[in-house]
């Protein structure tokens, strides 16, 4: 973690490093309760600071586990090789912490994918992924919703 995480955290990593934390599951609620050594909860801001780190954890052991995830727009090559058609690379963004792709695409399996995802500067790991991946009928019933959306919205916006 570098020194503007070490700041901005710096209340959520002295209430991490100044306990013992135990972590509790009771099976029979599916519920989990983590407390420190006093028996008393984590706060919010803690385990939100927190589980992000402990996404970031297991995305680096996804990783080696299976290899490292794309992390950039589908080059020529690759569109060649899977088969896709109609490829379009929507936003291509750096930024100072990320660089976002957003791009849409069909392939030779019928099907209709559209990926989004950040990847942080940082760390190397992907943020806010979002995949939709529609067959035929779905692209259809979507279709109709988004072409309003588009007549009602295109003149507002330009």
């Amino acid at each position: 973690m570098g020194s503007d995480n070490e700041f901005l955290f710096k209340d959520q990593i002295k209430v991490l490093t100044s306990s013992n934390w135990n972590i509790f599951f009771e099976p029979s609620t599916w519920s989990t309760k983590i407390t420190n050594s006093h028996g008393e909860e984590i706060d919010g801001a803690t385990l939100a600071f927190i589980a992000e780190e402990i996404q970031n954890y297991s995305e680096k052991k996804h990783e080696e586990h299976f290899g490292e995830r794309r992390k950039a727009p589908l080059d020529e090559l690759t569109r060649k090789r899977r088969g896709v058609e109609d490829y379009l690379l929507i936003r291509h963004e750096s930024r100072d912490t990320f660089e976002s792709v957003f791009e849409v695409y069909h392939d030779e399996n019928s099907i209709y994918c559209m990926e989004s995802f950040a990847v942080s500067k940082r760390n190397n790991l992907l943020h806010n992924e979002m995949s939709l991946y529609l067959n035929i009928h779905d692209a259809e019933k979507v279709l109709e919703s988004l072409q309003k959306f588009v007549d009602k919205h295109k003149n507002i916006e330009r």
